[in-house]
């Protein structure tokens, strides 16, 4: 049996978890642009310097590691508390997996690459450019011609040469299922 091993290799994981939220107060004016950033980054995701090129954060990714809370048993002081979950390799592919299946389907400002399912209809008669919804007009670069397709798996996992704007889902979604180990009530404490 062949096990995957390729899976996402993390630089530095400073560069998307923030260490310590800033605490102003509401009435400072630095107050609305820091939420605003942060919510921006948990919606359309992030692109962060990795690798001498640029790695696409996910947005729930983002979200997962700086705002959602678990809770950790120390078995043995019997104490509780909430923590941070950890970001490994596993966490990246999980949440690749579930943006792939949300519809990704390439990023707002590659001009080179296309991810979405819809090309293999145009790839050997043009459509007539007005008749394209939004998202079909996306399959064609700056000067009209069809982008190349990259699938959305190698697309996402990729290291960019530059950061290429928000995403674009215009695939259908897909049904994304795990399984996982029955019996692990909590999560243990990261020492």
């Amino acid at each position: 049996m062949k096990y995957f091993t390729d899976y996402i290799k993390i630089q530095n994981r400073s560069n998307f978890v923030i260490s310590n939220l800033e605490l102003y107060h509401p009435e400072d004016p630095r107050y609305i642009p820091y939420w605003k950033e942060l919510k921006e980054y948990c919606i359309e995701g992030l692109w962060i310097n990795e690798f001498g090129g640029y790695r696409f954060v996910p947005p729930k990714l983002f979200y997962y590691a700086n705002f959602y809370q678990i809770t950790a048993v120390d078995e043995v002081q019997r104490t509780r508390k909430n923590i941070r979950p950890r970001i490994r390799d596993v966490e990246w592919e999980r949440f690749y997996m579930h943006f792939e299946g949300a519809g990704f389907s390439g990023w707002l400002h590659d001009d080179v690459y296309t991810s979405n399912d819809r090309w293999s209809l145009y790839k050997e008669k043009l459509p007539n450019m007005d008749l394209l919804d939004p998202i079909g007009k996306t399959l064609f670069n700056s000067k009209g011609k069809l982008k190349e397709y990259i699938s959305p798996k190698d697309n996402i996992r990729r290291i960019h040469e530059y950061p290429k704007g928000p995403p674009i889902y215009g695939n259908s979604p897909l049904n994304c299922s795990e399984l996982g180990a029955r019996g692990k009530q909590h999560c243990p404490l990261y020492k």
